[in-house]
This record gives structure tokens, sequence and C-alpha cells, in this order.
């Protein structure tokens, strides 16, 4: 059985795309993929976001990769992606 991490990553926008900051949270509780993808929802958080070039992605990562290798941009620069 894959056992997951929840990370929060801190993304910014140079006007031509998105780049990630090297700021990241990492909930260390490891959790099946299932249990990621539920806490990661959207519909589980509320946001507040007031300045259009930096953004949150969140996402379910697999404990045996390292984790700044496999972080994707935020999906359409919408932030808060799983």
């Amino acid at each position: 059985m894959s056992f997951f991490v929840l990370v929060f990553s801190i993304w910014g926008n140079n006007g031509t795309d998105w780049q990630y900051i090297g700021n990241q949270y990492i909930y260390n509780t490891p959790m099946t993929l299932e249990q990621c993808m539920f806490i990661a929802a959207q519909p589980n958080w509320s946001k507040i976001e007031n300045n259009e070039y930096y953004r949150l992605s969140i996402e379910c990562v697999p404990m045996n990769k390292g984790v700044s290798a496999t972080l994707e941009a935020p999906h359409n620069g919408k932030g808060m992606g799983t």
C-alpha cells in the first residue's frame, strides 16, 4: 500500500508563468491517497486571495518521493490544486 503526505506550497507568478518560491508546509501524517485527496479537496477549505501574483497549492505527494521535486504549479493559476 502506498502512503501520501499533504503538501501546501507557495507559488508566485512572474507575469508569464508560475514559479515555486521555495516555501512549503507538509502534514507529516502518512495516509492513503483517498484520505489525502479528501482533505485536500477545495470544498473543504475557505480561501481569501487578495494578491493575483501569489497562490497556494495543495497536493498529495507519495512519501517515497522528494517533495519539492514533485510539486506542480497551481492549476490554471487558480491555486489550491490537487
